[in-house]
Formats: structure tokens, sequence, C-alpha cells
């Protein structure tokens, strides 16, 4: 996992300052024995309250997760699972982290909306003697501060890199040169998100070694599909046909909105030139149908990590500044073995019924 640089300056400090030990990212694999579920399902803390702040329920990501932390709470024995979700407000995410902190809970699970605006919740958990673990979106202090013990993330850096990757030996491929050029438009997620901008960078990084490749505009979307829509809206009246060559989507929903307004407006050449973000079922689905390059996952699939974590700290395990992330794939359609992959994932979360 690529650390941000105020995750990376936190734990410096921690290192020099401190005499402290920043543990290297692990897996969240090594979280599989923590369960409050006996043989029988049944729960060992028949107490135990976890509570959990979630930003938003606005789009098929945000709902996915949540119904994946009610599935595990539930498979886990957790008898009491106590959440609010803050439609997208960083006030009313530190409302609802109060609130939920004024009941009681053993563990507090925080995704919080904005890396800066809600640090706040590291000293109201201290403050309140709550252990508190961050999902999903990195805080500006690395875990280690106060009560707050674990980070759970996927690389976010690496969904901006890897799909950038294939875009680019797409662009090699039909321009026949190891050079090629290119303008680049940027859809981006929320603002002052750590996902949105360690994607970016990303994107950034990869196309540093290509000096035809220019970024000529980049605006957040906000991760949703309407937000693409309007965007991609002022960018056909921006740009003429042939003037970009490549749209990152920080999202499939945002990739989605976009192509809707693209086909409103009968603009064709952004076809095949997309890549994105989080591998949901329909950004995997445009690869296969050629008008996605790339996609690399996003899973929200935090509950069953986050959970397991908040049920080992309620037992007594003290996880010191410790990070996990999930595990994330890339899917791409540029040669015949990875685009059987693609059709192979498409074909197994259909049969599930699941978006991601």
């Amino acid at each position: 996992m690529r650390l941000n640089k105020a995750m990376l300056a936190t734990a410096i400090f921690l290192l020099v300052a401190c005499g402290l030990l920043f543990a290297a990212p692990q897996s969240v694999s090594v979280l599989q024995k923590y369960t409050n579920a006996d043989a029988s399902g049944n729960p060992i803390n028949s107490k135990l309250t976890i509570a959990f702040a979630q930003t938003d329920l606005n789009t098929p990501w945000r709902v996915s997760e949540m119904e994946h932390f009610k599935f595990w709470a539930q498979k886990l024995g957790i008898p009491h699972f106590i959440w609010n979700q803050a439609n997208e407000s960083v006030s009313t995410e530190l409302s609802n982290v109060a609130d939920l902190l004024a009941q009681k809970p053993d563990v507090l699970i925080v995704d919080p909306e904005a890396s800066k605006p809600l640090t706040p919740v590291v000293q109201m958990a201290q403050k309140a003697g709550v252990p508190l673990v961050v999902a999903d979106r990195a805080l500006d202090v690395a875990p280690g501060v106060g009560t707050y013990q674990v980070f759970i993330g996927a690389d976010q850096y690496k969904i901006g890199y890897q799909s950038t990757v294939w875009w680019i030996k797409k662009l090699q491929k039909v321009q026949g040169t190891d050079s090629p050029t290119a303008n680049l438009v940027i859809l981006e997620g929320g603002v002052g998100q750590d996902p949105a901008i360690e994607r970016h960078n990303g994107v950034a990084d990869a196309i540093k070694p290509y000096p035809k490749i220019k970024i000529v505009a980049s605006q957040s979307g906000d991760w949703t599909r309407d937000g693409g829509r309007k965007v991609m809206q002022a960018w056909i009246q921006r740009f003429a046909p042939g003037q970009i060559l490549g749209c990152f989507a920080a999202s499939d929903e945002m990739m989605l909105g976009a192509q809707e307004a693209l086909k409103a407006a009968q603009r064709t050449d952004l076809d095949g030139w997309f890549f994105t973000g989080d591998g949901q079922l329909e950004g995997l689905q445009a690869i296969i149908d050629g008008t996605n390059v790339a996609d690399t996952q996003n899973p929200p699939f935090y509950g069953e990590a986050s959970l397991r974590a908040a049920i080992a700290i309620s037992q007594g395990v003290k996880f010191h500044a410790q990070t996990f992330v999930l595990d994330n794939e890339t899917f791409t359609n540029m040669t015949p073995e990875e685009l059987d992959k693609t059709k192979a994932y498409v074909a197994k979360i259909k049969l599930a019924g699941l978006s991601f």
C-alpha cells in the first residue's frame, strides 16, 4: 500500500519522536480468526456493541458496503450493531459520531467523509475511551494516536496507476509508438478525500515517462453517475471530437454518467478510451463491450475485515498502529487472457447476484 504524505509523516513522527514502531501494512486475511460467534453461531459476548459511522448511501458502492457490514455483523455474532449515515455531510458525520459514542459502544468504526475534516473523531473517541477503527478513507493522522488502533483500506494509488498503465499500452498499440500522444481528462472523486487524491496521484505518476500525454482537464464528479454526466456535458462543449483521447474516471459510476452524456450528444470519439476504478459490474461489462480499457477494483467489502478487527479489540487484542489492506485486481481487455479473466469474474459476480 502507498501511504499518503500525512500517514507517512505521522509514521516518521511516531518512530523518531516517540520511539514507537509503525507496523507495515498487512493483508486483511490475518484477521480471519476473530469472531464473536461460537460453534453454534451464538454470541460469545452477548453484550458486545459495535458502532459504525457511514458516509452516505448515495451510490451502489456505498449500498454494497453497508450490506456487507450488516451481513457480517450477523455472521460474526455481533448482538448489537448500531450505525448511521451522514448523507455526504462532514458536519452530520461528526454529529453522528458523537451520537454513536454517547451509546458507549465497545468499538467505533468510522468511514470518513473526508480526510482532514473528520480527523477530530480521533480525539472524540479518545475522550470517550472507545477504541477506534477507520475504514476505507484515511484520516490526516495514521493509526497509533490515542485509541485509534487500526486503519483498513485498499491501495488507492494502485487503482489510478494500474488502470492508466493499460490505457497507455492501448495508446502505444494503436499509435505504433513507445511514446504516444494524447490529451487526457480526469473525472475526480470527492474533493479532499484520500482515495480521490491517491488515485489521481497514481494516474499522474503513470504518465510521467510520457511527455506527449497531457492532462488537459480534471474535475470532481463526486463519485456519482450524475456528477460524471454533468462534468462530461461541460467537456463536450469545451473539447471537439478527437481533442481528447483518454478519460480516467475514478469510479465506474462517473464513467457510466459520462458515457450517457456522450451518447446523448452523439459523440463516439471516447468509446474505448475510458479507464476506471472500483470494479463495479457495469464497469467490468464495459471492458467486455470494448468501451472501457481497464478497471482496478476498490472492493466495497470492508464489513468483514472492519468488524473482525473490532471484535479482536473487544477481546483484548492490541493493534499497534496497524494498517490492513484489501486485495484488489485490475481487469482489462488488452490481451485475450486478460479479457477471459474479466469475463470469468463478471460471470461469477452475476451468478452471486452481486454488484462488485
